[in-house]
């Protein structure tokens, strides 16, 4: 059975807040799945998402950028404007 982790935890090992770890899944930018209210993430997910990351760049919700797939500058400049928006729920 794999282990999941919480979006708290995975926002420890991206430097973000689990904000934007639940905004990054739910646009497929992380793998993760929703069980209920809450988003779990597989280790192997987390882990693929990190080596897909250049490995030199500090990962952030600014710097995040992409190496494997052809979406480094839609994924970096869709980070930059969650960074800009700040987080969910906020008036």
């Amino acid at each position: 059975m794999p282990s999941f982790l919480k979006s708290h935890d995975v926002a420890i090992l991206l430097d973000l807040s689990p904000d934007d770890v639940n905004i990054m899944a739910r646009k497929g930018l992380i793998k993760g799945k929703k069980i209920g209210k809450r988003w779990r993430f597989r280790n192997h997910d987390v882990n693929k998402f990190l080596d897909q990351v250049e490995p030199d760049a500090p990962i952030g919700i600014s710097t995040c950028r992409m190496t494997r797939s052809g979406k480094s500058d839609e994924v970096s400049e869709q980070m930059a404007t969650m960074k800009e928006s700040g987080p969910i729920g906020t008036l």
